[in-house]
């Protein structure tokens, strides 16, 4: 996000191009994503209104699509006064989103290796960088899928040296990706390149894989993905490799 005076927007966004021209880095240069400077904008589905910036207040909420779209679903399920498999895990997704979109959880992701005998060894947390969430934007509507099935495939990459031959199992808290690891396959374009890049790497490795459920509430990645280490380094736990 860039900032600026009311005066200066033209001369800003000038800057903010040729900087990026400079470095090569590919930006929308028009349509949807390609917004002008305002003082109400969405990013990530998240509207920030800095209406009243000079009092010093902010304003952060959900933008009315993510409203809407949570709304509708919530309506058909009491119209039709049941719920189905893939609206139960719209909405468990969704409330997700919406109970804790203001604390950091925006596009979190972390991962831990515990060894045999139940220490805990390594982790990773951290946010999604803008360039890939902009990429998963669109691909997907919904990027939560691909943010869950993302956390194994960075796992393998970083510690795959030390599973080599191994049994491992692989526990994540959401049934969608468990299910499409056990499958080998994605729902998504994205997820899809996922799964087959972690296949690969799953067979160059030797590794034999079992993937099973945690809840949330048990999850030890919940932490680092919420970019809170401090339980996981208590516990004696190294950040990176």
């Amino acid at each position: 996000m860039v900032f600026s005076r009311d005066a200066l927007v033209s001369n800003t966004a000038k800057t903010v191009e040729t900087l990026f021209d400079l470095l090569g880095v590919e930006f929308a240069r028009d349509g949807n994503k390609a917004s002008a400077f305002a003082k109400v904008f969405k990013s990530l589905g998240v509207e920030i209104d800095l209406e009243n910036f000079e009092s010093g207040i902010v304003r952060l909420g959900h933008t009315k699509e993510r409203r809407d779209e949570l709304s509708s679903v919530r309506q058909d399920i009491l119209k039709e006064r049941c719920v189905t498999a893939k609206q139960a895990e719209f909405m468990r997704g969704r409330l997700h989103w919406f109970e804790s979109f203001a604390f950091g959880r925006v596009g979190g992701i972390g991962g831990v290796l515990i060894d045999p005998l139940g220490k805990v060894g390594s982790f990773f947390g951290g946010e999604v960088p803008d360039p890939i969430m902009e990429h998963l934007l669109t691909k997907s509507k919904n990027p939560i899928y691909e943010l869950e099935v993302l956390p194994v495939l960075i796992a393998i990459w970083m510690w795959g040296s030390r599973l080599t031959l191994a049994q491992v199992c692989w526990y994540l808290d959401n049934e969608a990706s468990r299910s499409a690891f056990i499958k080998g396959q994605g729902a998504t374009l994205v997820a899809g390149a996922m799964l087959e890049a972690f296949t690969g790497e799953e067979m160059r490795l030797q590794i034999k894989s079992w993937f099973a459920r945690v809840p949330s509430l048990s999850n030890l990645a919940d932490s680092p993905s919420r970019l809170e280490d401090k339980l996981l380094l208590d516990l004696g736990a190294v950040k990176g490799p």
